[in-house]
């Protein structure tokens, strides 16, 4: 917010809640149970509000539940000139198969000539996603953790949205 983005939050969770430049908007889902749209639903009705505005930062989670609600996911908000993967884990290997097709699904779901923040630090998966994401047209930008703060809560999150700033910068 302090370079002049208007930023979108949204958490899922048992207390839905859009974050709007600060601002905290419960949202009532009407059931405590999480939908696999709800994040589509709500968010593309809120940009709606917002899209003529030039500078948006938009900060969600993709609910990957399978390849192609993971595609459908990126493609709905394609109008995002940077994503972020934080990191691939095999935790929708039960509806996506195999760890490398999960792992394909993310390379492929991201439009082409986007630029792509990948902060998967298992060193396999991020070159399998980054030459997935390449052959598709994506910039990728890999990050890489200080080994100071390797084991830190969400260190893949903070390295990656510092890349974000120089992305932007």
């Amino acid at each position: 917010r302090n370079r002049g983005y208007k930023t979108i939050a949204k958490i899922t969770g048992e207390q839905p809640t859009l974050i709007y430049n600060g601002i905290k908007i419960p949202i009532d889902r009407g059931t405590k149970r999480v939908m696999q749209y709800e994040n589509h639903a709500v968010l593309r009705s809120f940009l709606k509000r917002v899209h003529s505005e030039d500078k948006v930062a938009l900060i969600l989670e993709n609910q990957g539940i399978s390849e192609y609600t993971t595609r459908n996911f990126n493609e709905s908000f394609s109008m995002a000139d940077i994503v972020m993967v934080t990191n691939i884990r095999p935790d929708h290997a039960d509806t996506m198969g195999t760890y490398n097709r999960l792992t394909r699904a993310f390379g492929r779901s991201v439009s082409s000539e986007k630029d792509v923040i990948i902060c998967e630090q298992d060193k396999p998966t991020r070159n399998y996603l980054d030459s997935i994401m390449t052959k598709y047209g994506a910039k990728v930008h890999s990050v890489d953790i200080p080994s100071e703060f390797e084991s830190h809560i969400a260190a893949e999150t903070i390295h990656g949205v510092n890349k974000i700033l120089e992305v932007l910068d």
